[in-house]
Order: C-alpha cells, then structure tokens, then sequence
C-alpha cells in the first residue's frame, strides 16, 4: 500500500510543472502514516490496530485544517490508509 502511494507521489514530483506540490504533500503524507505504522515493542495485534487507526484520524483532522494542502491531497492519502486497515479486524 505505502509502496504504491510513494510511486505515484514520485511520479507526481516528477511531474511538478502539472501537479505543483502535490507529490511532496503525498510524501509528507505518507511519512507520516509510515512512521505511526511501526510496531512498538510488546504491542499485540489488536494494541496496534486500535493505536493505528487513533493516530491516523488524528492526522486526518490536521490535514483537514492543514492551510498548506488546500485541496486535500494529504487527507486524501491518510484516508486512503485508514481505509486500507479496516479490512484487519
């Protein structure tokens, strides 16, 4: 999931002079979900989970009001996620 959002936020990058900051925002984005996606020591499966998906619809309300990604690119890519996880139960 993360490999294939850090692809198209490279070729969006790549591609500045049509999308604008619109890769870096991703990237930004996407650090960030990278960083709340490790396990901590001694977090069970189900800790994780619930810590996860806490930590990432925090980072969905800054991005909602985050002035720098007006059109919402960063959200996008953290709902995305959050989408992604609700599927392991």
């Amino acid at each position: 999931m993360l490999s294939q959002q850090r692809t198209q936020a490279q070729e969006k990058e790549s591609a500045a002079w049509y999308w604008g900051n619109t890769g870096q925002i991703e990237a930004a984005a996407i650090g960030r979900c990278q960083a709340i996606l490790v396990a901590r020591d001694g977090e069970s499966f189900r800790g994780f989970l619930s810590r996860v998906r806490r930590e990432l619809s925090a980072l969905s309300e800054f991005y909602r009001g985050y002035a720098g990604d007006p059109d919402g690119y960063g959200l996008g890519t953290v709902l995305e996620i959050q989408r992604w996880l609700e599927a392991w139960d």
